[in-house]
């Protein structure tokens, strides 16, 4: 198997789990679980490409990455609202951050195989392919949710 197909193993992994992270129905707690299973991701990803993952500059760059382009309100958004959330609100929130975590793993991933590290992308230069990714991601989750 080679290291894109191990990597793309890992994603598809995280996203499950992502997804009933993001089910949780209590505030912010399933920020901080989807966070530490993308954290997890980068690291599995990074030890495949035998590359050093930097926790800290993992979360900040997720952090201002996300934020820059989807305004924050996929990952801290919907967890607000938790407190008077439906359990069909907490779907679409599982939906959103398994699509995320999809977009940013694949994000992650081609940085690898296009030789470059993760952590010196530019987000001017990440933002259409992040895009893409989550559209795929969400199609992606949409699929699995079906099954």
């Amino acid at each position: 198997m080679s290291k894109k197909q191990q990597a793309e193993k890992i994603i598809r992994s995280h996203v499950l789990w992502s997804m009933a992270a993001g089910a949780v129905p209590f505030p912010f707690i399933d920020v901080m679980g989807v966070t530490f299973i993308q954290m997890d991701m980068f690291k599995q990803i990074s030890k495949i490409y035998s590359a050093d993952f930097e926790l800290n500059k993992g979360k900040a760059l997720i952090t201002s990455f996300v934020t820059s382009t989807l305004g924050g309100t996929i990952t801290i958004g919907p967890s607000l609202f938790k407190t008077v959330k439906k359990p069909a609100s907490m779907i679409s929130n599982s939906v959103l951050q398994g699509a995320l975590t999809y977009a940013l793993g694949y994000l992650f991933l081609n940085s690898y195989d296009e030789g470059k590290c993760f952590f010196d992308l530019g987000l001017s230069d990440s933002t259409e392919l992040f895009e893409e990714a989550f559209e795929r991601g969400k199609e992606y989750v949409n699929t699995l949710s079906k099954n």
